[in-house]
């Protein structure tokens, strides 16, 4: 048997009535009203807020009511005394319990261990309440796209909103190097919420060129900035060489072609001279008095023009004598 009730002298046989919606918003009795087994709640004129069966209670001192009541019975403490709920646990004369017995997890009362709340119920801020729209409760509703309860993150696949995380939300979510919640491109986080980085197909501040590769052969390679002779990437169909410098005296002229003998660049260590390049000797410096050194077409010099002086027991030195 449930609780028993004792009411005040306030209570009227055969003036009770029901309320005509039950006197119950969502499962919760109105203010004023208490409920009284079977889940509905009444009204007492002509103060509201004493329990009340269909038929007036009777006893003879008191008025005595004996009804089924739930864990989850509204009360007032208007003409209630006292009240022993099913579980022992005592009430106060407001007709909630005074500690959590025979309330913990019920609609309204102190969620039990760990949160736990009667069925179709959820803990709130530390107290049981209904399931509804809330997002956070585990559970999909509405337009919620998503909801993991306790593992909503804003940088995970769920965010606190219970939307679902995508590229221009504003939070770096899962897959993704930057979210900066813009669709400009070229900002420092590109539309597809990558880091900018050479290759990525868009143009970003210090680069030349971006056509989305790391192709170093064609006209804009790995390093953004335009193919050029000197770079170090063979650009293709457009050089033979490219050994990273503007140096013509290597292997590779700054022409990007081999080097090679009358190509007019002398070749250091291979070459004496390459057409006009003579590598900075002259007549003088090969020991004649004066004067014009040439470069055969063999790429060595040519001292035939060069000449000295009558009284000069000096020859020259060096280089061919001919002019092939």
């Amino acid at each position: 048997m449930g609780p028993r009730a004792r009411l005040g002298p306030d209570w009227r046989a055969g003036a009770s009535r029901r309320h005509q919606s039950d006197g119950q918003s969502d499962g919760v009795c109105e203010a004023g009203r208490l409920r009284a087994g079977l889940g509905r709640c009444y009204r007492h004129p002509p103060v509201a807020g004493v329990l009340q069966s269909d038929s007036p209670p009777r006893s003879p001192r008191g008025w005595w009511l004996i009804a089924l009541l739930s864990s989850t019975a509204c009360y007032t403490s208007v003409g209630v005394e006292s009240t022993e709920d099913s579980t022992g646990g005592t009430m106060s004369g407001s007709g909630m319990p005074s500690d959590s017995g025979g309330c913990e997890g019920a609609l309204g009362c102190p969620c039990g261990p760990a949160g736990g709340c009667d069925p179709g119920l959820m803990c709130s801020a530390g107290s049981c309440v209904n399931i509804g729209s809330e997002c956070g409760n585990g559970e999909i509703e509405n337009d919620e796209q998503c909801d993991l309860g306790p593992q909503l993150d804003d940088e995970g696949s769920c965010k606190t909103d219970c939307t679902l995380a995508y590229c221009g939300d504003g939070f770096a979510g899962p897959g993704e190097g930057c979210d900066d919640g813009n669709l400009i491109d070229h900002d420092g986080c590109t539309n597809a919420c990558r880091l900018p980085t050479c290759g990525d197909g868009t143009l970003q501040d210090g680069e030349s060129c971006d056509d989305g590769n790391l192709i170093d052969s064609d006209a804009c390679p790995g390093s953004c900035a335009p193919a050029d002779c000197g770079d170090g990437f063979l650009w293709e169909g457009r050089e033979t060489c490219d050994d990273g410098n503007n140096s013509s005296a290597d292997g590779c002229t700054n022409a990007c072609l081999p080097a090679s003998c009358g190509d007019g660049f002398r070749w250091s260590g291979m070459e004496e001279c390459d057409g006009d390049a003579l590598g900075g000797e002259d007549c003088m410096t090969m020991g004649f008095d004066a004067g014009t050194l040439g470069c055969t077409e063999r790429c060595t010099y040519n001292t035939s023009g060069c000449t000295n002086n009558p009284s000069s027991t000096g020859g020259g030195t060096g280089g061919s004598s001919g002019t092939s």
